[in-house]
């Protein structure tokens, strides 16, 4: 984010936003292969994984754009903040519904 922003090449938003899609990609997969060693088959974990990222990404745009010109805070802090609860919420979707097992799951 910070060097779209530093030169300029785009709107706080959309550099915020492509930071956001560049990493799911990289989250996915060490969360698939590490942080919860799941056993789901990759069909239906990425395709969960791209609702939780839509959800994740409407959130982080929804906090960054209330608070940075709602609340007036600014652009950095708001992104700070909007970073740390979209991490919680996405941990805690991929916890109990992306990468659940199946015997586990219950959805």
């Amino acid at each position: 984010m910070w060097t779209l922003l530093a030169f300029e090449l785009f709107s706080p938003l959309a550099a915020s936003s492509a930071g956001f899609g560049l990493s799911a990609i990289a989250n996915y997969l060490l969360n698939y292969k590490y942080t919860f060693a799941s056993n789901r088959q990759h069909k239906s974990a990425a395709s969960r994984f791209l609702g939780l990222i839509v959800i994740g990404l409407t959130c982080n745009a929804c906090l960054l754009v209330g608070l940075n010109s709602g609340w007036h805070l600014d652009i950095w802090l708001s992104q700070i903040i909007s970073s740390l609860l979209v991490t919680f919420l996405n941990f805690a979707i991929a916890k109990l519904w992306v990468f659940r097992s199946r015997r586990d799951s219950f959805g």
